[in-house]
C-alpha cells in the first residue's frame, strides 16, 4: 500500500507539473547506465509517456540502480515494475474521479 501511495503522489505531481518527455531519456542515462539498460529504459519510458505516465521516476530508478552496482537485468526489472505501479496508480486516481486541472 505504501508503494501505491508513493506512485499516486508521483502521478499527481506529474499531472500538475508536467512530465519529462521520453525523448529526453537518453542524454540523462548516457555514461550512467549500460547500453543494454539504456535501450530498455528508453523503450519502457516511451511506453509510459504514451500512456501519460511520468518518465522521470523511471530514469531515476535506472540511475539509482546503476550507481549501486545492481546488475542490468535487475535494474530493468525494477524500472518495469515501477512503470507498472505508476500505471496502477494512474488508474486508481482516475477511478477515484481525480482529474488534472484545466489550467484556467
Amino acid at each position: 500500500m505504501r508503494t501505491t501511495g508513493l506512485a499516486v503522489g508521483l502521478v499527481l505531481a506529474t499531472i500538475l507539473a508536467g512530465g519529462l518527455a521520453a525523448q529526453n531519456v537518453p542524454p540523462r542515462l548516457d555514461g550512467r547506465v549500460s547500453p543494454e539498460v539504456q535501450r530498455a529504459v528508453r523503450r519502457i519510458a516511451a511506453d509510459a509517456a504514451a500512456r501519460g505516465l511520468p518518465v522521470d521516476p523511471l530514469v531515476q530508478k535506472a540511475i539509482e540502480g546503476a550507481a549501486k552496482g545492481v546488475p542490468g537485468e535487475r535494474v530493468i526489472a525494477a524500472v518495469r515494475a515501477l512503470a507498472t505501479r505508476l500505471g496502477e496508480a494512474r488508474e486508481a486516481v482516475h477511478d477515484a474521479g481525480v482529474t488534472a486541472p484545466s489550467g484556467d
